[in-house]
């Protein structure tokens, strides 16, 4: 596989030359688009941010890293229950077949109510789809302040200590059931997240308008395809999957 990887159609050959195979009739497009793309997820999972996060990987997922600032995309408004909503549901939208979250109340828009008051409404606009989280920040005083994350096994000595409990400068967050809870007394309705969103769907089809190619620079091209590979020949030489299509095999056989 020392060829440029760049379209789905690229990534589809050097899947078949990985594992040895040469046409359409052994290997579906269908089957392939849902390795390449477990195998698209499985490379960003294994760049995400840990004590070894260097400049390399974050090079690698530049692109899936959205902000919601208030300039790209809407900043996060508080919902009815005192929380902010993180982007986790997902629809299709459009043709490129990105996931996308729908649905989450913004900053940047309202409407006014039968009574004249001004209420946060549902975004036209929709957000990514969130993957990992990054950063928090949330709107006091016109200004964004970063929060620290309200790690569950330091809750007490935080609480504890009169320097480092929250306050409306020292803000706190923590993650609840794809919510963020904000463990502060301040006056905060907004909140700008940082994230790592899901990669785009990647997509081959015989019909070329039908291709959709990775989002991703060749050389990560190159190491989604060997995941792809990797994957494949794991399922092929697994004893549990070769019993499953003997089986297959001979009931087809008895029909």
């Amino acid at each position: 596989m020392s060829v440029v990887i760049l379209s789905a159609e690229d990534m589809f050959k050097a899947f078949l030359d990985g594992v040895r195979k040469t046409s359409t009739t052994v290997i579906k497009p269908a089957y392939f688009n849902r390795i390449i793309n477990d195998a698209c997820i499985d490379m960003v999972k294994s760049k995400l941010p840990t004590k070894e996060f260097n400049q390399k990987r974050i090079d690698d997922l530049e692109k899936l890293v959205v902000t919601t600032d208030g300039v790209l995309l809407h900043m996060i408004r508080i919902s009815t229950d005192g929380m902010f909503i993180v982007p986790s549901l997902y629809s299709i939208t459009g043709n490129d077949s990105i996931l996308y979250a729908s649905s989450i109340p913004n900053c940047n828009e309202s409407e006014e109510t039968d009574s004249g008051s001004t209420t946060g409404i549902i975004s036209a606009s929709n957000y990514p789809l969130y993957m990992h989280g990054l950063n928090a920040g949330f709107i006091v005083d016109n200004v964004v302040t970063w929060a620290r994350i309200w790690r569950t096994d330091r809750k007490l000595m935080l609480s504890g200590n009169p320097f480092r409990k929250p306050s409306s400068a020292k803000l706190y967050f923590e993650y609840l059931q794809d919510k963020i809870k904000l463990n502060s007394e301040a006056d905060v309705t907004c909140m700008v997240l940082e994230y790592i969103r899901y990669p785009k769907l990647i997509t081959f089809s015989e019909t070329t308008a039908e291709c959709v190619d990775s989002e991703f620079n060749p050389i990560i091209n190159k190491e989604i395809v060997e995941n792809a590979v990797r994957i494949y020949l794991e399922r092929v030489l697994n004893p549990r999957y070769k019993s499953y299509l003997q089986e297959v095999m001979i009931r087809s056989q008895n029909i």
